[in-house]
């Protein structure tokens, strides 16, 4: 898998601190956009979002770009 882009969107939340990437991903000619978030605090919190998939680089980056990717 090959890792074309990634954001990282970490920041404080309340009481705790969200750590979270949006990552633009291709593997076999497809394309993901994945969101990893580990919540650590009040409320920890460990999951993976695949907000994304296509055949299609433009849809893919246009999504990675909705997701506030850079």
């Amino acid at each position: 898998m090959n890792i074309l882009k990634t954001t990282d969107r970490s920041r404080f939340g309340n009481d705790c601190y969200i750590n979270e990437t949006v990552s633009l991903v291709e593997q076999f000619g497809m394309y993901a956009v994945i969101i990893c978030r580990k919540v650590t605090g009040w409320s920890d919190e460990e999951t993976i979002y695949v907000q994304h998939v296509s055949s299609d680089y433009k849809a893919a980056k246009k999504a990675y770009h909705d997701c506030e990717g850079t």
